[in-house]
């Protein structure tokens, strides 16, 4: 067993080499729900959003086209024309969430790594890491070292 590696990590008179979290609170089922919703609400309007930025050029397109219900030299009715736009709408949304889809897994899997931080002097630093190490050790001030 190495020295610099002892049972107590607290031993050491600089603090431990492993870096150790800072305990979080928890958050409480309704807290957890609530931020669920508001994500997924949040996701759904984002869809619709981008869905009709990504619909307006294909709409203005058919509506270029249209001569008097007759579109491409084809004569439709209404509601054909009607259920086609519908249809076409349908598939922009489904690229829509397709897009959103892939930006929201790489926001996931990126997590809070790719958080920037304010850089801080070394003075700074060290009096931050003294007074976390100071909140461990009242944290964990219940532990013995074997």
């Amino acid at each position: 067993m190495s020295a610099r590696y002892p049972f107590d990590p607290f031993a050491v008179p600089n603090g431990p080499d492993i870096e150790f979290p800072v305990a979080r609170q928890r958050r409480s089922f309704a807290q957890v729900l609530l931020r669920a919703l508001l994500a997924i609400g949040g996701f759904i309007a984002a869809s619709f959003v981008l869905s009709v930025v990504l619909f307006v050029p294909i709409l203005i397109g058919e509506i270029i086209a249209i001569d008097a219900v007759v579109v491409s030299g084809h004569q439709t009715e209404v509601p054909d024309f009607m259920a086609k736009l519908g249809a076409l709408f349908l598939g922009t949304l489904v690229v829509a969430v397709a897009l959103l889809s892939i930006i929201a897994s790489a926001a996931l899997a990126a997590g809070r790594e790719g958080r920037w931080e304010h850089p801080v002097s070394d003075e700074v630093r060290r009096e931050q890491e003294a007074a976390r190490y100071e909140q461990l050790k009242l944290e964990a001030g219940h532990v013995r070292a074997l």
